[in-house]
């Protein structure tokens, strides 16, 4: 059963906003961990902004969570 799109899961970058926000570090600790500039990390977890998946991709090793892509949602015709 394909799930709808109410049942979706959260997008990845919400899922990896939580992380960085549960992680137990400061915004400013990741950034120096990951390369990541603290300002583009900051506006990623407050929403203001989307990453790069190669971004992610670094954010989500960093938290030790694996990013799959399984393509989009196909709607039933």
């Amino acid at each position: 059963m394909k799930p709808s799109r109410k049942q979706s899961l959260p997008a990845i970058s919400t899922q990896i906003r939580q992380a960085v926000i549960d992680c137990g570090l400061t915004q400013y600790a990741i950034s120096e961990r990951t390369g990541i500039s603290k300002s583009t990390l900051c506006r990623f977890v407050k929403g203001e902004r989307g990453l790069p998946m190669n971004t992610l991709d670094t954010l989500g090793a960093f938290l030790r969570i694996e990013i799959k892509s399984h393509g989009p949602i196909e709607e039933d015709s």
